[in-house]
Parts: structure tokens; C-alpha cells; sequence
């Protein structure tokens, strides 16, 4: 059985091995963490305390098209990317109002058009998070063509149910055997005056 000191010895002799292991396993997740944010599928930025971005990944530049010498300033981003003076003071007031007293870890989600490198507009879900060091890290989501097709579902919905609205003849959609629509022309015919009057009620 070893003496005290030598046990003692022996223990800072494994001090030296210990710390070159934890050093290279942080090395290893720092490696991992970085090539995460390199491949992201979506864009990330760190923007510091003042506004500026600190750090934007190969995804954001896909986007955008902008380095971050052309963006590194909060002020030259606002300005090439939201081009239009009253919908950038627009953009720049809801970010100081959503950065007022938010904490650590809350998300502020914002959906705003922006305006690429190359001049195309596209509309961007920005997801802001507030780090405990007091930076911001920006998602960046192009959810332009997800938009356009909500947009164009919503004018088919839209036409649909003029046409149903106005058709002549009569519309009754039953489901589980209880009216879930009727149309004016359908009212018109039954003599009711509000189609709450039908609706959830059995055929």
C-alpha cells in the first residue's frame, strides 16, 4: 500500500494526462460545433451587443449573397436590405422593440421581405435568440415559395366560396350526418335566415 505522499505524487502525475485529454476532447466538440453551423441548412448569424454581425455561415451568404464585410455593420445591412426607407424603419423599430427586455434563451420570431444581393426579394422567418453574453443569434428560414402557395390556396378558397355563395342552385355539405354548410340559396329555399340555424343540427 502506497505512503501518502506517494500516493500524492502519483496523483499529480496523472494531472498533466488529464488536462491533454479534456483539452482534446473540447477541441473535438469545437470541431463538431463548427462543421454544424458550417453545413446548417439554414442561416445563422451572431450579432453583438451594438448590432453588428460578429459572424454569418455559408447558408446565410447562400441566401442573401452578402459577406460579412458588406453586412458586418447593423446599419449597411438595414440599409441594403431593406431598401425602401419606410418599411426599413419599419423593420429596425420591431427589432429594438422585440430586444427590450427579452432574456436568455427567448425566441423572437419575426417574418420579414428582404432584399438580396442580386436585387430578388424573398421572405425570411428570422428566429432571434438572446445568448447569456448579451449577443443574438439570428435563424434565417427563406420561406418564399411556402407564402406564395398559402397566399394562392387562400385566393382558390376565396373564389370557391364566392362561386358556392352565389351559385342558383342549392349547396349542402353534410358530415357524420349533421349540415356542416349551407349556402344562401339553400337557406332561401328551407325559409331559415341564418345558416346557424342548421349548422350541427341533423339532416
Amino acid at each position: 500500500m502506497p505512503s501518502e505522499p506517494q500516493k500524492a505524487c502519483d496523483d499529480l502525475q496523472e494531472i498533466p494526462f488529464q488536462r491533454k485529454k479534456d483539452a482534446k476532447e473540447l477541441n473535438m466538440d469545437r470541431q463538431s460545433l463548427q462543421s454544424i453551423v458550417e453545413y446548417a441548412p439554414i442561416g445563422l448569424a451572431l450579432i453583438d451587443k451594438d448590432g453588428n454581425f460578429c459572424y454569418i455561415n455559408p447558408k446565410f451568404r447562400d441566401l442573401f449573397g452578402y459577406d460579412l464585410d458588406e453586412a458586418a455593420n447593423g446599419r449597411n445591412w438595414f440599409r441594403r436590405a431593406y431598401p425602401n426607407s419606410p418599411y426599413r424603419h419599419k423593420v429596425i423599430s420591431s427589432w429594438i422593440n422585440d430586444s427590450k427586455g427579452s432574456r436568455s434563451g427567448e425566441k423572437r420570431p419575426r417574418t420579414f421581405t428582404v432584399t438580396c444581393k442580386d436585387g430578388t426579394e424573398k421572405i425570411i422567418k428570422f428566429v432571434a435568440v438572446k445568448l447569456e453574453s448579451g449577443e443574438d443569434l439570428l435563424t434565417c428560414e427563406d420561406v418564399t415559395e411556402r407564402n406564395q402557395a398559402e397566399e394562392a390556396l387562400q385566393k382558390s378558397e376565396e373564389k370557391y366560396r364566392l362561386l358556392i355563395n352565389t351559385a342558383h342552385e342549392s349547396v349542402i355539405v353534410v358530415q357524420d350526418g349533421m349540415f356542416k354548410f349551407v349556402n344562401p340559396m339553400t337557406l332561401s329555399l328551407l325559409g331559415v335566415d341564418s345558416e346557424q340555424e342548421l349548422i350541427d343540427r341533423p339532416t
